[in-house]
């Protein structure tokens, strides 16, 4: 499979184990405690009947601007370091790491 490298945000070791594909569904984003940070939440779906989301946030500018420009666009991959990949309605991925977008 092509995969074009949107963003990398964090460096050194990775530690993440949840990697899942999908279309991005909606991001907010919001001002932090931070001067001139914004923290961002990325909500995505592997299909668009599934009854649940995916959701990671981010505070990494690179990261939020290509979700903001992708949302019910092509196909991603996105990473986050949560220490697995959780279930339920609402699916917590943690701190995005990395988002790919597959053309």
């Amino acid at each position: 499979m092509f995969r074009t490298l949107a963003c990398a945000a964090l460096a050194g070791e990775a530690h993440a184990t949840c990697l899942k594909s999908g279309y991005i569904e909606r991001v907010t984003n919001f001002a932090t405690a931070v001067a001139g940070q914004s923290n961002t939440v990325i909500y995505m779906r592997t299909k668009s009947d599934d009854p649940f989301r995916y959701y990671a946030q981010t505070t990494d500018p690179a990261i939020a601007a290509a979700a903001n420009s992708n949302v019910g666009g092509m196909r991603i991959d996105m990473r986050g370091d949560a220490a697995t990949c959780p279930t339920g309605q609402l699916r917590f991925m943690g701190i995005a790491e990395a988002l790919w977008i597959n053309p």
